[in-house]
């Protein structure tokens, strides 16, 4: 219903009934005229009717008397303000609830001359809005109309210091979602503080769920240095350090370079290796089944197990996963070949097996090999022929320097290759007695394992 009609049909249902003052019950009379609520129920504009109804009732004041229109006057603006109340909670639905935390960091604008915080917001004025941002500093606020362009005029800029009132707007007794701020010239301007993404928007339409509480305008408009302190000490706070991964090593099947498939005899394999954490590990799969974790009472080291991996002629990928305490997990991905009556042998380069791994390699630090006692100096190796052995090296704690026949060979736990014959196996761990042991190897020997539990020195 169009404006002018709807304002039509209100005179007409006026004119329709007995004259008002023609009656003794004027009140009664007028609370009849629905009409005004009606037209109030759908929208239209109750400024203009209240004033087209104050201007048919003046005419009347000269030819009726005038106390009893003046109580029929009274009676139009009171069933206008409560429909025109209604309306407005309506529209703009109910208050929103208070965030249980301001990000406040979120909205500190990065480098900036000066401290600045910046919100999003929707300035509502004449039944429509403009969007734009809002910047507060410690000396001015000042609110910059992003769209429409027809609306840059409403933009402005004042000292923060001429702010009379900052408060959540009340109208007619009805709170609503929205910040209100009046300053010393008089003017009032009324804001929602809505999501980032809005105000950029292509003709943007505002909707209660772009909404967010008003509250923070508020608090950043008439306590900025408390605000600008609390950002201050939760940026230059310290984050707590973050791990990465545990460490993972497999062993059985013996992996030479990761990067390279291993040939295997049988469909049927177990998995065996170990994890290790300084935090601490949780857990270990093995192409996504539960593998069975064993240690010494610390989990930053375990040793973990999977039998049963099926596997299939040809390329197969068996993929480990370890998480720590932190569930932070790292994933490994070993590249078998199982060989079978149709597939041919795994060729690496130019038909040539891997070459074993070196065992030589630098000294370890001085100062690592200093704060323990000298270890006993090792027997001259006797060396057979025959192809490595792979040898699993642990310790109890880990980190001890593996010391082969007097060469440093890696750090606890490890996997060796080592030439068959006699050797010597020493372990080094500052705070800690030296661990030594003889190793014999056969040739052609299996996966041989060497645990060590070190002693504290006291």
């Amino acid at each position: 219903m169009g404006e002018e009609a709807a304002f039509a049909a209100g005179v007409a249902a006026w004119r329709a009934r007995p004259a008002i003052c023609d009656s003794g019950d004027t009140v009664r009379q007028f609370a009849t005229l629905t009409p005004i609520a009606a037209i109030c129920s759908i929208g239209f504009d109750v400024k203009t009717l209240t004033f087209h109804l104050a201007q048919e009732l003046l005419r009347r004041m000269a030819q009726r008397r005038m106390a009893r229109v003046l109580v029929a006057l009274g009676v139009v603006l009171l069933l206008g303000s409560s429909a025109f109340a209604q309306f407005r909670r309506k529209a703009v639905g109910p208050p929103l609830a208070a965030d249980e935390e301001i990000a406040w960091e979120k909205y500190l604008v990065k480098d900036a001359p000066e401290p600045t915080i910046r919100f999003a917001v929707m300035h509502q004025h004449a039944g429509r809005g403009c969007y734009g941002y809002l910047y507060i500093t410690r000396e001015t606020i000042r609110f910059e109309v992003v769209q429409p362009d027809s609306d840059r005029e409403h933009g402005f800029s004042y000292p923060r210091s001429s702010i009379t009132e900052a408060r959540q707007w009340k109208l007619m007794a009805s709170r609503l979602p929205e910040a209100e701020f009046k300053f010393l010239d008089g003017k009032t301007y009324h804001f929602f503080r809505i999501r980032e993404s809005l105000v950029d928007e292509p003709s943007p339409k505002f909707r209660m769920e772009d909404g967010r509480t008003w509250q923070p305008l508020v608090e950043a408009a008439t306590h900025f240095n408390e605000v600008l302190r609390s950002v201050e000490q939760h940026v230059n706070a310290p984050k707590p350090a973050t791990s990465a991964g545990p460490t993972v090593r497999v062993m059985e099947p013996a992996v030479s370079d990761p990067n390279v498939p291993t040939e295997v005899a049988q469909p049927v394999v177990s998995v065996r290796g170990a994890a290790l954490d300084a935090r601490g590990v949780l857990s270990v799969t093995v192409n996504g089944v539960a593998a069975q974790l064993r240690s010494s009472g610390d989990i930053k080291a375990v040793e973990f197990s999977v039998d049963g991996v099926t596997l299939q002629e040809g390329l197969n990928r068996v993929t480990v996963v370890a998480t720590n305490v932190d569930h932070r997990s790292t994933q490994l991905v070993v590249p078998l070949w199982l060989r079978g009556a149709g597939t041919p042998a795994l060729a690496l380069t130019a038909g040539s097996s891997p070459a074993p791994v070196t065992v030589a390699a630098p000294a370890p630090p001085t100062a690592q090999v200093t704060t323990s006692p000298a270890p006993t100096p090792p027997p001259a190796p006797k060396i057979i022929p025959g192809e490595p052995v792979t040898v699993e090296v642990f310790s109890q704690p880990i980190g001890a320097d593996i010391m082969l026949d007097g060469d440093f060979v890696g750090n606890t736990p490890s996997i060796l290759k080592i030439r068959p014959g006699t050797h010597y196996l020493n372990f080094l761990l500052p705070g800690f007695k030296p661990w030594d042991q003889p190793l014999s190897l056969e040739a052609g020997g299996k996966l041989t394992t060497i645990r060590a539990t070190l002693e504290k020195i006291e």
